[in-house]
């Protein structure tokens, strides 16, 4: 019983740092444009009209 409540309170824990990581990333998104450019450019690949973007292999 003690073993499944402290379970319980560590992904509780768990939930409620992935909460607040998810509240802080909306907050960004609705009023950060730098982090929107990012966002933009690294995970979909976005670039400016005109601009040639460079990639190299590792």
């Amino acid at each position: 019983m003690r073993a499944r409540q402290q379970e319980l309170k560590k992904e509780n824990q768990q939930l409620l740092v992935k909460l607040i990581d998810a509240d802080i990333t909306k907050n960004r998104l609705r009023n950060d444009w730098n982090y929107i450019e990012y966002i933009a450019r690294t995970k979909h690949l976005l670039s400016r009209p005109g601009e040639v973007i460079y990639r190299f292999k590792e």
